[in-house]
């Protein structure tokens, strides 16, 4: 079983559930988004990550993708 990484603490920083391995940059940009108060939510998919204030609707603020 793999070991879950320690930046994703499962409230405001979450992985998608087929997502097997966290690229480091998706990491340095995940902690570097959760720093910023006004985004509640940030997760983090296959070679992408969604940043947003609203779980729900269309209120994402950025997905920067490679």
């Amino acid at each position: 079983m793999p070991r879950r990484q320690s930046f994703i603490d499962g409230e405001r920083i979450r992985k998608a559930r087929t997502l097997r391995r966290v690229e480091p940059i998706y990491e340095v940009l995940a902690q570097a988004l959760a720093r910023i108060p006004d985004l509640r939510f940030i997760k983090l998919f296959r070679g992408r990550l969604s940043a947003s204030i609203a779980v729900t609707g269309s209120t994402a603020v950025g997905t920067p993708q490679a």
